[in-house]
Parts: structure tokens; C-alpha cells; sequence
């Protein structure tokens, strides 16, 4: 984006361009229509992998000055150090963005990591308003790595990939998925599923096509959990 001089629009659509000062206009907001104090930060949670990581980062950069020019200066940035990776698993890590903000992250590898639904709940208890979650890389890595980082094109394209892809849509993980959307309401916390980013790991659809499914084909799931859908862009980024 630095190296021009306009932006891209879709024709008939209408496009924010949000900065510091309107993100937080817009928390302070939100706060007092939940009856919450204005000098409470609004939280926003994101739970994931790297995909995931960098919309937070980005999110810190406009809250930081400007969403291209703002730092990415914070401990999941990377400052000091490494960004935050799978090093720090489950970790939760908690970032303010005076004076109406709070950035929450874990870094998250998959819902078969006997500790997941208590490493979600963990951060769903400290409220957040909204929790932005993400998986899939890390159920097919070791998989990738056989075929040399090879990802299916589109969908799961052999018998390998598609166990996969029924595991993450096993009765085991819809319970799972179940708990944590009840907690969240308990909590109240709106949930969001943003679809896999398209990688080298795999396909745009491969990760998460029976996962979806298992989510629009049960009332509360459907319910619960809101789809951030990112297919297209992805692959088309690709």
C-alpha cells in the first residue's frame, strides 16, 4: 500500500477508513449502550494462529496512529523479541490501547489439544465483547510437510486430507464447540469464526468445509457463532 497513491474500491460499495481516534469513539460507544462505564476498555479477543496474529497486529497498527504507518510495538507484535507463536501456547496476553481499548490474544493450535476448551473459556471469563477465533493450520501440518508443503487446490483432494477434515467435524469437537458458545453466552461475548486464510498448509475450503457445515447445521451452533468469511479474498490474495 505505501507504494501507491490510491485505493482499491468495489464498485457500489461504501468503505470506512477507520483510524485511532474513530475506533475509539466507536468503543466508547458501544460501552455505554451495554450500560458499561466509558471508562471501561472495550476487549476484543482473538484466538488463533499466525492468520489470526496478523489481524491483530494490524488492528494495532491503526490503533498505534495509522494503518500504514503506526508501529507494531507491543509484546504480540513483536517488541521486544519475536512476535507471539505457538512458543507460547494458550498463553494469554492482554494489550491496552488507552483510552477506550484492549487487545486480547492467544496463540491456538487446534481443538484436539486436550486443553482447549479451558484455555477459550480462560479468556471468554475476562468478557470480552467480541472473540474472533480461528483454526485448521496446525490439524494439517504434519500432513503438509509429507507432501513438501504441497496444499490441495481447493478442496480436500485425497483420502489423507479429508480424514482430517472429518475430524474437525467429529461429535467430539461439535460437544466442544457447543460448550464454549454456552460459556460465551453466559459471559456475554459474541463469538466469530473467521475462516482459514488460504496457505501453504492447505486449501481455502480444505480446512474448514465440514467444519463449517458442523456449525450451519445445528441450531445453536448456527446461532452462536457468527461466520467471518474470508475465503474468497484469500485465495484470490494468493
Amino acid at each position: 500500500a505505501l507504494n501507491f497513491t490510491q485505493v482499491w474500491l468495489p464498485y457500489g460499495c461504501s468503505y470506512h477508513r477507520w483510524s485511532n481516534h474513530t475506533f475509539q469513539t466507536c468503543a466508547k460507544h458501544v460501552q455505554l449502550k451495554r450500560n458499561e462505564s466509558s471508562h471501561e476498555r472495550l476487549r476484543i479477543a482473538f484466538i488463533g494462529d499466525s492468520g489470526t496474529r496478523g489481524v491483530f497486529n494490524g488492528l494495532t497498527r491503526m490503533l498505534s496512529g495509522s494503518e500504514l504507518y503506526g508501529p507494531c510495538s507491543n509484546i504480540v507484535c513483536g517488541n521486544p523479541g519475536l512476535p507471539i507463536s505457538y512458543r507460547q501456547h494458550l498463553e494469554i496476553f492482554r494489550v491496552p490501547f488507552p483510552p477506550a481499548v484492549e487487545l486480547i490474544f492467544m496463540y491456538f493450535k487446534t481443538m484436539t489439544h486436550g486443553s482447549a476448551v479451558s484455555a477459550i473459556k480462560n479468556v471468554l471469563q475476562l468478557k470480552p465483547y467480541v472473540t474472533i477465533f480461528n483454526s485448521g493450520a496446525w490439524d494439517f501440518d504434519n500432513l503438509s510437510r509429507k507432501y513438501n508443503r504441497r496444499a490441495p487446490i481447493e478442496r480436500c483432494d485425497n483420502e489423507e486430507y479429508e480424514e482430517i477434515s472429518k475430524m474437525r467435524a467429529s461429535p467430539d469437537i461439535r460437544s466442544k464447540m457447543l460448550d464454549i458458545a454456552a460459556f460465551a453466552k453466559e459471559m456475554g461475548s459474541k463469538l466469530v469464526y473467521r475462516t482459514n486464510h488460504y496457505n501453504v498448509r492447505y486449501g481455502a475450503n480444505c480446512a474448514d468445509d465440514r467444519f463449517l457445515e458442523m456449525i450451519q447445521s445445528d441450531d445453536v451452533l448456527r446461532e452462536s457463532w457468527e461466520i467471518w468469511d474470508n475465503f474468497n479474498t484469500s485465495r484470490d490474495s494468493w
